[in-house]
């Protein structure tokens, strides 16, 4: 996989956009109703300025299967402009459509495409500049197609295909690598007191994407705790930057800003969905699973509830459709 590169955005959390983009027919006509208009609606998605990466609209049909996620169709690639709407890469207005020419949608003798083939749509992140003909990741959302709507949402197959709705969970302050019991309050793990167990439930992350926890506080903002796969599994950064000795065997960090002194429990602290090959760190992706502000004083070692956030972008692709 390529790596997106650097993100220019933070979003604590899922902001409620509602797009709309209708394709327009081409010069000769091609569906079976005499128009190729493909008309999309989005929701929940928050405005999407990454620099580096995009959404990608795909059509996979019966011609291919099996393996049909990667050798859907494309139907065009799009951003989430700053008023909620659906633009093109370049930021202007823009239609979605199949290529007729394109190997994995199928045509009659005359060159019209056979919609009635059409079995479902889905959407993934890409990177923007690579030019690569089939799908970098599952989908963020997706649907298959009833008389020739397609429902999105991201527990289809063809997706995330998990629930993150039923996803719940536990943080505590402590700081188990340092030898200091006044610290306590300068580190966030995702554990039962003493580490007894993890203290989170979640599905396995889907191929392509993984977890990862912050922490923000109002002098500094969001700062990773770390990625991981499995809950029950140390995460990608150990304990931090400043741990002194071997950490918990789950998520979490001592002193996640790599610095003493700075307690925690004015924060809030969150668990979000994020792209695998993202390496860079920059800010949180808009899918927040899990969150909460740390309560008022909170004792150190022992946990609190995280509310499960997980409300993903949904959406409805509509093709020309003649049974």
């Amino acid at each position: 996989m390529k790596s997106l590169i650097s993100r220019r955005f933070t979003i604590l959390g899922v902001a409620t956009a509602l797009a709309a983009l209708t394709g327009c027919g081409k010069d000769d006509p091609t569906g079976p109703d005499g128009s190729d208009t493909v008309t999309m609606t989005l929701a929940g998605f928050p405005p999407f300025a990454q620099a580096d990466a995009t959404f990608e609209l795909w059509i996979s049909f019966a011609l291919t299967e099996p393996g049909r996620h990667s050798a859907a169709a494309s139907a065009g690639r799009f951003r989430i402009d700053g008023t909620g709407q659906v633009v093109g890469e370049d930021w202007q207005p823009t239609t979605f459509g199949v290529d007729p020419e394109d190997e994995n949608v199928p045509t009659n003798a005359s060159g019209e495409i056979l919609w009635q083939l059409a079995v479902d749509a889905f959407v993934t992140l890409e990177v923007r500049d690579a030019d690569d003909p089939a799908p970098r990741t599952v989908g963020l959302l997706g649907g298959s197609f009833l008389n020739g709507t397609s429902t999105m949402s991201a527990s289809y197959a063809d997706a995330f295909n998990r629930d993150f709705t039923t996803a719940t969970g536990f943080a505590q302050l402590a700081t188990p690598t340092s030898a200091d019991s006044t610290d306590e309050n300068e580190g966030v793990w995702f554990a039962l007191p003493d580490g007894a167990g993890p203290s989170l439930s979640l599905p396995d992350a889907p191929v392509g994407w993984i977890y990862e926890g912050w922490i923000s506080i109002p002098q500094v903002g969001p700062q990773s705790l770390g990625k991981f796969r499995s809950s029950g599994l140390p995460d990608s950064d150990g304990a931090g930057p400043l741990a002194t000795s071997q950490p918990w065997p789950y998520p979490g960090s001592d002193f996640p800003f790599g610095i003493t002194g700075q307690p925690l429990d004015l924060g809030s602290v969150f668990v979000t969905l994020e792209p695998a090959d993202d390496e860079d760190g920059a800010g949180p992706f808009f899918l927040e699973i899990l969150g909460a502000p740390i309560p008022a004083s909170q004792p150190v070692n022992e946990i609190f509830a995280l509310s499960n956030v997980a409300d993903f972008p949904t959406g409805t692709v509509q093709i020309p459709f003649n049974p």
